[in-house]
């Protein structure tokens, strides 16, 4: 909230149609947005500014639009693009003529424009202000409430040629060239507390607020949020404030989660108002709050160092927690730690060239209550003071404007509330020779911006991209200077010169988001953007790469975020618009970029929690406060900004590919009124009755079994994408259930606006269709849907002891079907000479009841499975699932069986269950598979069998079984244990195209093992397809998958299987057409080999280790 000084003249009603109007003189002329310019003061402008109230879906935005050029004359995608503030209060500002408003007023409303760029018109009349009250304004202030009929119009008097009206700072020329970033660090503008009152006596009172309250009823009793609301009851001032978060994360204290989202959020809301400081009696001077807040920082940076760290061993989320502290601490800086420090204030208000009621209202209102208990409200005290001094020039001594000036910047300096330039500004001298030259770099390029407008392609998109390139570089430095954390033992001096760079580090980042945003609403106020226009595409994506940097340095996945950082300036670098390959490279790279701001967003979230609505009911603060908390932080981050950077070049990416942002992968039709659902479980189907659903699934984690969901969903599709190879994807097609992702915003806003309708589904290889139910085009009925009925389980001899049996003793009867074809693999491999397959072992059926320790309580927990309700079914499996893990097999047949492999393999122990791998139930991903387990470690190969063993009663596999008909007591399990190859690619082969027919073959292929494909999330992999008459073979989806599993014999892994961020800039199947064509030529050799000698088309799992060709295993291929 905007904090006046007393002298503002009374008000006085101006009657109009349709707005409530307050005139007042004029104070300070707030400066338009660093996001599009700075206006220039006239007599035939008047400045608009907007303030609205409003709740919209995250990602949405508000637009002000009006008659006015200025206000896109009645065009939405033209007009004043809104900011969002705390408590959903959405600000804007605009320099309109008033030439255009003398034809009848200035006539404005609101919209919201989706994510998707649909508009939504606020209901009612437009608002409009009269002439007659325009004329005499040097700026409106117009507020009201999304849809509400009534605004209320404040109209600020003045006359810039008697001087009544100046820039807020000074009107001196060095004021007047650093307002731009000046006033973005004064603290009335994040002023949420109440109005500061100006004293001439001693007024203060240590009395709390009368809506004051601290109810801790509903906080648990150990959360870090009940300990600091009883400690902000017993103390009141700032001082006290800050010792309740230094007992939750101060020097000697355990750093958790819990604790750091409350001490942020709590010292976010002291800072700003939102929770009052008062005075408790005593003196407290600034030094107190200082080593207060020193302790805290040190205690934060002592644990985050990359070569010196001590105590908590911090998470991501941990991480990012930390940064949302820092900027509400003091600085303890050397000046500020003294017995008397801020002595200035003092000598300022003894002066004998100042009124002594001004004299007086300095006294009492700052230099007494700073000195007794410091506090943020001090800060803003100062500032009003300094508005009412500079607001006309002459009016008071040069000397003492400039003293009280330099004393605020003292005071900006103490709260840490300096702007970005004056941080910077005060570490010049300290510096190496190469970075001092960067700031007055900077410092340019900032003059520059706020001297031109003239587009992207002009000296604004110039200066706009030198000074994203110079803030990153700065930013880099000082983050490197900072990551190897601090000594235990470190000096005074080398904690202040840390604190201060921490703290413009902080600065530089928030100076990023301010340039993004000018990026974004420059690229809005434009033309849509089209892939053919190659330097607006080649701007974006490298600023997309800069702000990727950005979040790297924040300490978000640093790795990922600059491998994708690379990714899109190596695609810069491409020939773009020659072929659509180079436009798919880039939809993955994108679709990645989305992963990792998700990813981000989703830490914010998960970070805080419930934390800041528990806090705000505690402290009995209005509802929205707790409510728009975490929105506001993810509002206000780089993320935010990339979000929209990102889904613009994926739009346009999507025109140039003639795509509908749907990705089809079951192809079929449905009909069923259309569900949001969070997650795909029956649980969450039921709640939808008995009708016919399609289910818009918001999260997927690649294990879903759609028929045991519910018969009555018809149609699924996801928000995420997943590979179309995928156990999920291959179910969805073995059910015949129509399956697709839906990528874009677009396509997603054409589902979300079919909720809760009757609506039929088509998807089709080249698009999709969501609409309404026609008679006439859908009057055959769609359930098309394969029945599980008839699907019986594989014959079984069961062993009466455990034993284990060499792979190429397996068949379909002893231990399933999938180790008999694994076996048959290893005689065709022999004869072939194409490919090679593992060997191994495998312990037949019959091995798992045989090591039971209690057949009767087994027989008595399987036959309890049969009947269980939805409701206890998680119990009854959890139950015989850790009876069987206690069932270790006999650990001499172990040691027996894998001393017939090579010792120093690893191995992957996989299920081979009767209901498996079935013509009619492949069962693919239900049980577990345990990848990487050292042939050496008996005792973990014990543990992987068990394991296996057990999931064949997990909850979805049970699931599985009841909907397609089969019995509990019909299920059985053997054990194969294959050796690992260490496989640079993997892929999983249709040797028939689920989506083009027997004319092509499709392959899927990830980087490293290929557990990444059968998972099915995080990322697409290569998607291939192969015309079997002409060999010819087309990318339809380039790889995007964030890590891969990778295994490596030697050291220094010796085997073991890591996680690894892949670079698709150093694979030759994102860069090497050739590549791609070798590969496809020998995958489908490798499917004619297979078909023929298998005697259908066939789902082929296997991967290349260098040069050779390793078949894993092979089932057949599920028909639609």
């Amino acid at each position: 909230m905007e904090i006046l000084p007393q002298m503002a003249t009374p008000l006085a009603r101006v009657a109009t149609a349709r707005v409530r109007t307050r005139v007042r003189s004029r104070v300070a002329r707030g400066r338009l947005s660093l996001a599009r310019g700075v206006a220039r003061a006239s007599s035939d402008v008047v400045d608009v500014r907007f303030r609205i109230h409003a709740r919209v879906e995250f990602g949405d935005e508000l637009v002000a639009v009006g008659n006015a050029r200025a206000l896109g004359a009645w065009r939405v995608d033209r007009g004043v693009r809104l900011r969002w503030t705390d408590g959903d209060v959405w600000v804007g500002e605009a320099a309109v003529s008033m030439e255009e408003a003398r034809g009848g007023g200035l006539a404005f409303k609101c919209a919201r424009r989706g994510v998707g760029g649909d508009d939504e018109w606020e209901d009612g009349d437009d608002k409009t202000i009269a002439m007659d009250a325009l004329e005499r304004a040097r700026a409106v202030d117009a507020s009201w409430s999304f849809g509400d009929a009534t605004c209320d119009v404040v109209v600020v008097e003045g006359d810039v040629e008697n001087g009544d009206a100046v820039d807020a700072v000074d009107a001196d020329a060095d004021a007047a060239r650093a307002v731009a970033d000046e006033e973005d660090s004064m603290a009335t503008s994040t002023w949420n507390g109440d109005e500061i009152r100006m004293m001439q006596s001693n007024e203060h009172t240590k009395n709390r607020p009368l809506h004051a309250r601290w109810d801790v009823s509903a906080l648990e009793e150990s959360s870090s949020a009940r300990e600091i609301v009883l400690r902000d009851k017993d103390g009141g001032s700032w001082f006290e404030k800050l010792c309740a978060v230094a007992n939750e994360i101060g020097i000697g204290k355990e750093i958790t989660r819990d604790r750091l989202a409350a001490s942020a959020t709590y010292l976010r809301w002291i800072s700003t108002g939102t929770i009052k400081c008062v005075e408790s009696g005593g003196h407290r001077r600034p030094n107190g709050p200082a080593m207060v807040g020193r302790g805290i920082f040190i205690s934060m940076e002592q644990i985050q160092g990359a070569m010196y760290r001590h105590g908590t061993d911090l998470g991501e989320v941990e991480r990012v927690l930390m940064r949302h502290v820092h900027p509400w601490l003091p600085s303890f800086n050397e000046e500020f730690i003294n017995a008397v420090p801020l002595t200035r204030i003092r000598d300022i208000a003894h002066r004998g060239d100042i009124p002594e009621d001004l004299k007086r209202t300095i006294k009492h209102t700052i230099q007494n209550k700073l000195h007794r208990n410091a506090g943020p409200e001090d800060l803003v005290a100062t500032e009003i003071v300094l508005k009412q001094i500079t607001r006309k020039k002459g009016e008071y001594s040069d000397d003492f404007v400039r003293e009280f000036k330099e004393f605020h910047k003292e005071l900006k300096r103490f709260f840490n509330a300096s702007g970005v330039f004056e941080r910077l500004a005060s570490l010049k001298g300290t510096l190496d020779e190469e970075t001092e030259p960067l700031i007055d770099d900077l410092f340019r390029a900032r003059d520059r911006l706020n001297e031109t407008n003239d587009g992207w392609y002009g000296e604004e998109g110039d200066a706009l991209r030198r000074a994203l390139d110079v803030c990153t570089e700065l930013r880099s430095y000082f983050c490197a200077g900072l990551s190897t954390g601090m000594r235990n033992d470190a000096p005074d001096d080398s904690v202040c010169q840390r604190q201060a760079w921490r703290q413009v580090e902080l600065s530089l980042e928030e100076y990023a988001f301010v340039l993004l945003a000018r990026c974004n609403n420059i690229m809005e106020e434009g033309r849509a953007m089209e892939v053919k226009d190659a330097n607006a595409f080649k701007h974006a994506a490298s600023v997309s790469a800069i702000a990727l940097k950005h979040i790297g340095l924040s300490g978000w996945r640093s790795l990922e975020a600059g491998i994708i950082a690379r990714e899109l300036i190596a695609w810069t670098n491409a020939d773009i618009g020659r072929d659509q390959d180079t436009d798919r490279r880039l939809k993955a790279t994108l679709q990645r970029a989305k992963r990792l701001i998700e990813s981000q967003t989703h830490a914010v979230m998960s970070g805080f929690g419930d934390t800041p609505v528990q806090l705000a009911n505690s402290f009995g603060l209005d509802g929205h406060v707790g409510a728009t908390f975490v929105e506001s932080i993810i509002r206000a981050g780089v993320p935010f900004q990339l979000s929209r950077i990102v889904e613009k070049l994926s739009e346009a990416v999507e025109r140039d590919l003639d795509g509908d942002g749907f990705d089809p992968i079951v192809l079929g039709n449905a009909r069923g009124e259309l569900v949001r659902l969070e997650r795909l479980t029956p649980e969450s189907v039921q709640k939808c009755g008995e009708k016919d659903i399609i289910a818009f699934v918001e999260s997927i984690d690649g294990d879903e079994e759609i028929s045991s969901a519910g018969s009555n969903v018809k149609g699924v599709i996801l928000r995420d994408e997943v590979a179309h190879l995928s156990h999920l994807a291959i179910r969805a097609r073995q059910e015949g259930t129509p399956l697709v992702s839906a990528l874009s915003w677009n396509a997603r806003d054409r589902v979300n606006a079919r909720v809760g309708k009757d609506t039929v589904m088509s998807v089709g290889a080249c698009s999709t269709e969501v609409r309404d139910f026609d008679g006439t085009r859908d009057s055959v009925d769609n359930d098309g849907r394969v029945s599980h009925a008839a699907v019986a389980p594989t014959p079984c001899e069961l062993v009466d002891s455990i034993q284990y049996l060499t792979l190429d003793r397996a068949t379909t009867s002893n231990a399933g079907a999938k180790s008999s074809v694994c076996a048959n693999l290893l005689r065709i491999a022999n004869v072939s000479g194409t490919f090679t397959a593992p060997g191994g072992f495998v312990l037949p059926f019959g091995c798992m009841e045989s090591s039971v320790r209690d057949v009767g309580e087994f027989q008595r927990l399987l036959a309890a499975l049969e009947d269980v309700s939805l409701g206890d079914i998680d119990d009854a499996c959890a139950s015989i699932r850790e009876f069987i893990t206690e069932s270790l097999p006999a650990q001499s047949v172990i040691e027996e069986a894998c001393a017939t492999l090579n010792p120093d393999v690893r191995l992957a122990i996989r299920s081979s269950a009767n209901v498996e791998d079935l013509s009619g139930m492949s069962a693919a991903g239900l049980y577990e598979s345990v990848v990487g387990v050292d042939a050496r470690d008996v005792d973990a190969v014990q543990r992987a069998v068990s394991d296996v063993w057990a999931s064949l009663y997990s909850r979805r596999a049970v699931l599985a079984r009841r909907a397609a008909g089969v019995k509990q007591t019909e299920a059985r399990m053997a054990v194969l244990a294959q050796e690992l190859s260490p496989n640079t690619l993997s892929f999983v082969l249709h040797t028939r195209s689920p989506i083009r027919g027997a004319r092509c073959v499709q392959a899927e292929v990830c980087v490293g093992l290929g557990e990444t494909l059968a998972n099915g999330v995080d990322g697409t992999p290569w998607r291939l397809e192969i015309d079997r008459t002409s060999g010819d073979v087309t990318a339809t989806a380039y790889a995007n998958h964030s890590t891969a599993l990778r295994c490596r014999y030697g050291a220094p892994t010796f085997g073991k299987v890591t996680v690894e961020a892949v670079d698709y800039t150093r694979q030759e199947l994102s860069t090497d057409a050739s590549a791609r064509a070798r590969l496809g030529e020998r995958l489908l050799n490798l499917a004619t080999e297979l078909e023929t000698t298998l005697g259908c088309a066939q789902d082929v799992e296997g991967g290349f280790r260098g040069d050779e060709l390793i078949i894993v295993q092979s089932r057949p291929q599920p028909m639609q």
